[in-house]
């Protein structure tokens, strides 16, 4: 049996690769044939048994509509210079339209984004809770 990747290394690589994928609404087969490579070899990346060299992460980043980032590092990843990544590009595209306006029309984006994620957080402690 081949050596199973821990969180530690690319453990979360092979969950990244699997939930981007069904996101995408392909199979595992469906995937493969876009990439060139054989539906068993994208088993064995989802379950963290194989970890994909450098040209199938940028081409599963391209297929998939995340950055080789996202893939690597997950949704946490921010890089040197303090940037953050964004997996889903439509909002990616939408951050940088609000970049290039004036501040007062950012500042009621981040009021309106402000607002959404606590209704999320309280949506959660809702259903989390028990009555």
């Amino acid at each position: 049996m081949k050596k199973k990747y821990s969180d530690n290394d690319f453990g979360k690589l092979g969950d990244r690769i699997e939930q981007s994928r069904r996101n995408a609404n392909l199979t595992q087969y469906q995937l493969a044939k876009k990439l060139g490579i054989s539906q068993k070899n994208i088993s064995k990346y989802e379950n963290n048994e194989s970890v994909p060299n450098a040209l199938i992460i940028r081409d599963l980043a391209k297929v998939l509509e995340v950055t080789a980032d996202y893939l690597l590092f997950g949704p946490e990843a921010v890089t040197k210079d303090g940037a953050i990544h964004i997996s889903d590009r439509q909002l990616a595209q939408w951050v940088q339209e609000v970049d290039h306006m004036d501040d007062e029309i950012k500042q009621s984006v981040i009021s309106v984004l402000k607002l959404a994620v606590r209704c999320n957080k309280a949506k959660q402690v809702l259903v989390n809770s028990e009555f």
